[in-house]
């Protein structure tokens, strides 16, 4: 079997287990298949509106770290606005979030595969903040 097969069942089975769903008029829940910190498949919505596409965690992942009990305080914002930004996205309300247009395109084509792509990467590196908190840590001394 060569890379390149292997990568077309990867990209396949990526396909078929992600999933986006209906929820209202113009919101959509999207589901990919990697496992956030809680075992769970990673979660996010996209609105459409007339002329953009707005991908949000409706605040989801941020609040997951208070359930850690890892207070939100200045300097963990900080760390997450940093993430957010280094990943192009923003955090507006604890809520993780870009928008966009489909018009947006680069030399390649268009570039919306690249925003969603940024968001699950954000979440993904929100989420593990709490592997890092200083109780967690002191847990393994």
């Amino acid at each position: 079997m060569t890379t390149k097969e292997l990568m077309a069942i990867y990209y396949e089975w990526l396909e078929n287990e992600t999933t986006v769903n209906l929820c209202g008029d113009s919101f959509y829940e999207i589901t990919v298949p990697l496992l956030d910190s809680s075992n769970d498949y990673i979660q996010f919505y996209a609105i459409l509106t007339k002329d953009r596409i707005i991908l949000t965690d409706e605040g989801y992942y941020v609040s997951m770290l208070e359930v850690y009990e890892i207070p939100i305080e200045k300097q963990q914002l900080n760390t997450i606005e940093t993430i957010c930004k280094n990943n192009g996205v923003l955090l507006e309300n604890k809520e993780i979030t870009v928008s966009f247009s489909l018009s947006e395109s680069s030399r390649k084509g268009p570039i919306y595969q690249e925003y969603i792509h940024k968001m699950i990467q954000t979440i993904l590196r929100v989420d593990a903040m709490h592997l890092a908190s200083r109780g967690r840590v002191k847990s393994f001394l």
